[in-house]
């Protein structure tokens, strides 16, 4: 379970972001999201796991190694001005 956001990157578009967490049993990763005008549930912020709200993304001993993960993973951070 979720314990805390620690930090926000967003895709310079605005629709994208990327989120570090803790979990309640102190490890840490991120989730990335995708801002929805049209989602059923109305909108907001919406991950791209198709299991979330179970697993975040790498299971990482601290926030800055969760935060390089990340970058090596997700091509929009790499490259800002990618879609």
């Amino acid at each position: 379970m979720i314990e805390a956001r620690l930090k926000a990157l967003y895709h310079q578009n605005g629709q994208r972001r990327l989120v570090i967490v803790r979990r309640t049993d102190g490890i840490y990763g991120y989730i990335e999201e995708q801002y929805e005008d049209a989602h059923p549930l109305g909108a907001g912020w919406y991950p791209l796991s198709p299991y979330w709200p179970d697993r975040i993304e790498a299971l990482c001993g601290s926030e800055e190694i969760a935060e390089r993960e990340a970058f090596a993973r997700i091509d929009w951070l790499r490259h800002p001005d990618s879609d």
